[in-house]
């Protein structure tokens, strides 16, 4: 886990002790606590006297920790994890501070393991990235952020947060107001626990089932005295629809029961009449009412059970949702992260992670040694999680009412899957092709590139960062060098962008054509499958504001209006039609439910288009000129939501390219008409500063970080999220099952005769509701065709 490259710090490779005024700045602090600190690396303050966390961070850090009865100097050691100051060119002649590269923090890795080694803390606190990276090889502070892990190798616990810097960056800025006192929660959090014991591990003891008796009577046992069975697949690939798929092992697994879990192999190691019998045994248990099938992300072992046995769950659970309904922040909730947080077990898939696309290349052993692990960790975090979740009323309502019944509906979308038009998207990636190799022709064309070919022996290879990033700094010298984390010369989107030449402008458009054709043409292709269908994954765990999410493809980011024609591979099959219900004013109807104004809603209730209203304002422009309909989708986006979701007027103002003033008079204006919506917001921002958390209307929690856009954006983005997943329910629970479910918008296949009758029960189904705090219409706005990009208004077609 904490692998060190070399024994003694690499100083002569880093070089940065050769400018650095105080180099190798060393421990500091007595440590009787015996807690450590370990910082990112020195900053001009710490240069200059040779001491860690010195200056006005250094301040809130030692005024944070006195404040919570410990002292600084006394109690905690603290070092860097790079010893030295890094630093860029300023103006003046002057040296800026930079964050380290990983091959500095690798370089003056060893010094750090040497102090704790040394020391033998029973608590290191990790600030900031390049700490983390240092210690853990985790470079990401926000998935590691708030949780105190019992590192067993390093035999203490480790908690990471965020640097002092960054607090003190982050709340001059107003980005977050929460970020102090997050981070001071963090720092209590460990300094108060640290000296708890270890977690028990679960006692890691399973056996293999050889005969399908074996795997019988283990099953009757659990079906007779067992409340829940802790479930998990492996399986060739991730879809089970595609060409080789299989479930290769199960894995059962209830301590209650048996301490030893049950690991067999399913799809590949019986004869037809064993595998029939096997199937018919784990009906027993997948369809037994008293027993709840868990696993981390039961909609996984749900599909696949339905498509490659038969059968289905019920009832069922999943720890991976309560997790992400405990901490929503991405990278989290995954099984293997959580093991590790909670646990201090890392990479227990070592043995297998190079076969795992194919775990049929492996060792069996070690793939039934990985499974077991995987059910009986899975089932530690549960307990760990509905243990931490015990108090949550609100949080297991959404999980009960939301969650739960909405992965069903889910898995039945999955199943049913989306008719791809393969003809038009071959076609489509030829021409797609052929645009992008126009354009390498027009790059090529300009006399730098000219003249850097002629240089080069005619090579320029566009594809190759390398050579980009010696075209633009050292052939043509256009911008000051920027680099990567890893130390590399960036020729990334924002680096292009700053360019502003033709170019930088070709390069970009090429390489948007070459993205867009990579993921939705080229990526859509490889995934349809034996039944000419493309069966998406959607998710409810993934987005911190709780919509749902797609993936393998995802069919929720195909193009709209740009590259739209993309969209016309989706089509229905002969006599078929694909229904498009999508909410109508969705976002602005969902504000009101929040802010409660009167003059908005009555706006709503009238079916005023304000944004129309603000396009006026802006540019002048109304209903029926030429170029309304582009401005009034510039304003709908980046005036009245940026103003709704507190973005400033010099922000909109570099969005709309107009005049601050004319932004600033126009919000003034918005918010004296709709002067609840600015109560509303300033409720928001004073209950996240006071507790760390925005609420939504049907019960979710969004936590900090968060920034001010985030604070008013969430509760909006997750209350119109769970209206969708709820219809979403509705539609299957009657029969009617969605192909697609794209943020607010459901799709339907159904009969080219007789499609208005579906779309009025699908009206219905979203626009029905009784929920108290409902105050304006709910209204849909739907559209028919052959295919999902050339669909007609309903409204027209039923005049």
């Amino acid at each position: 886990m904490h692998k060190i490259e070399a024994t003694e710090p690499l100083c002569d490779l880093c070089g940065l002790y050769k400018k650095a005024i105080y180099p190798k700045i060393p421990l500091y602090g007595r440590g009787k606590k015996k807690i450590l600190f370990i910082g990112g690396a020195p900053g001009w303050q710490e240069d200059k006297v040779g001491e860690v966390f010195y200056g006005e961070m250094g301040q809130l850090l030692r005024d944070t920790v006195n404040d919570l009865g410990f002292s600084f100097f006394d109690d905690i050691w603290s070092v860097h994890a790079v010893s030295c100051r890094p630093t860029k060119p300023g103006d003046r002649g002057y040296s800026l501070n930079r964050l380290p590269t990983e091959n500095e923090i690798k370089y003056c890795r060893p010094l750090v393991h040497k102090y704790i080694e040394e020391c033998k803390p029973e608590l290191i606190v990790l600030f900031g990235g390049a700490a983390s990276s240092s210690v853990l090889n985790f470079s990401d502070i926000i998935p590691l952020q708030g949780f105190m892990i019992p590192d067993r190798e390093l035999n203490c616990w480790v908690g990471s947060t965020f640097h002092p810097s960054q607090v003190m960056r982050e709340s001059s800025k107003n980005n977050d107001v929460y970020i102090e006192e997050l981070w001071a929660r963090d720092l209590h959090f460990f300094l108060s626990s640290y000296k708890e014991s270890f977690p028990k591990l679960p006692l890691l003891k399973y056996k293999i089932g050889k005969s399908i008796k074996e795997i019988q009577e283990y099953i009757d046992t659990l079906i007779l005295t067992g409340d829940k069975v802790y479930v998990d697949f492996e399986t060739v690939g991730l879809n089970p629809f595609l060409e080789g798929a299989k479930i290769i092992v199960c894995g059962l697994y209830n301590p209650k029961v048996d301490e030893c879990a049950m690991i067999f192999n399913v799809e590949d190691a019986w004869s037809s009449s064993e595998f029939k019998q096997l199937k018919g045994i784990l009906k027993k248990l997948f369809l037994s009412s008293h027993v709840e099938k868990v696993a981390h992300n039961i909609k996984f072992e749900k599909l696949w059970s339905r498509v490659r046995l038969g059968l289905d769950m019920s009832p069922y659970g999943c720890s991976f949702l309560k997790c992400y309904l405990e901490n929503e922040k991405g990278g989290v909730n995954s099984l293997k992260h959580r093991v590790w947080m909670h646990y201090g077990i890392r990479n227990y898939e070592e043995k297998i992670k190079k076969h795992y696309k194919d775990l049929r290349k492996a060792d069996r052993n070690d793939v039934f040694d990985y499974n077991a692990k995987d059910v009986i960790y899975g089932d530690a975090v549960d307990v760990y999680i509905n243990e931490s979740l015990k108090d949550e009323t609100g949080l297991m309502d959404v999980y009960d009412n939301i969650l739960i019944p909405g992965t069903q509906a889910l898995v039945e979308s999955e199943l049913l899957g989306i008719d791809v038009d393969i003809k038009a998207a071959e076609k489509l990636a030829v021409d797609f092709g052929k645009k992008a190799d126009e354009l390498e022709l027009k790059i090529e064309a300009l006399p730098e590139v000219k003249k850097y070919k002629e240089k080069h022996a005619g090579k320029f290879l566009l594809s190759s960062n390398k050579e980009l990033a010696d075209f633009i700094y050292n052939f043509s010298h256009y911008i000051e060098p920027k680099r990567t984390k890893k130390g590399n010369l960036s020729v990334d989107e924002e680096v292009l962008k700053s360019i502003n030449n033709d170019f930088s402008k070709l390069l970009l458009n090429r390489r948007k054509l070459m993205s867009v054709k990579a993921s939705h043409l080229d990526g859509c292709l490889e995934l349809v499958c034996l039944d000419g269908k493309i069966h998406t994954s959607y998710s409810l765990g993934i987005a911190s504001t709780g919509r749902t999410s797609s993936s393998n493809p995802n069919l929720q980011n195909v193009p709209k209006r740009e590259f739209n024609e993309i969209r016309s591979i989706f089509a229905a099959p002969k006599n078929y039609v694909l229904l498009s219900c999508d909410y109508s004013q969705w976002e602005i109807r969902v504000v009101q439910m929040y802010c409660k104004d009167p003059e908005l809603g009555k706006a709503i209730w009238d079916n005023i288009d304000i944004h129309a209203e603000y396009t006026k304002e802006l540019y002048g422009l109304i209903k029926g000129d030429p170029e309304f309909k582009h401005y009034r989708q510039l304003t709908k986006q980046h005036f009245v939501f940026a103003t709704i979701y507190l973005a400033r007027p010099e922000t909109i103002r570099i969005l709309l390219d107009l005049p601050v003033d004319l932004i600033d008079s126009v919000q003034k204006k918005l918010f004296e008409k709709y002067h609840y919506l600015k109560e509303w917001q300033n409720k928001e921002i004073a209950f996240y500063s006071q507790y760390g958390y925005v609420g939504t209307l049907f019960g979710r929690k969004r936590r900090a970080p968060m920034n001010l856009n985030m604070i008013v954006n969430s509760p909006v983005q997750s209350t119109a999220s769970d209206f969708t997943v709820l219809s979403h329910l509705r539609a299957v629970n009657s029969g009617l099952i969605p192909s697609l479910n794209v943020h607010d918008d459901l799709t339907f296949v159904v009969p080219e005769d007789g499609w208005d009758d579906y779309y009025y029960r699908v009206k219905d189904y979203m626009t029905k509701w009784d929920f108290p705090w409902i105050n304006v219409p709910i209204e849909i706005e739907a559209k028919v065709g052959y295919n999902w990009n050339e669909q007609y208004d309903t409204d027209k077609l039923l005049l």
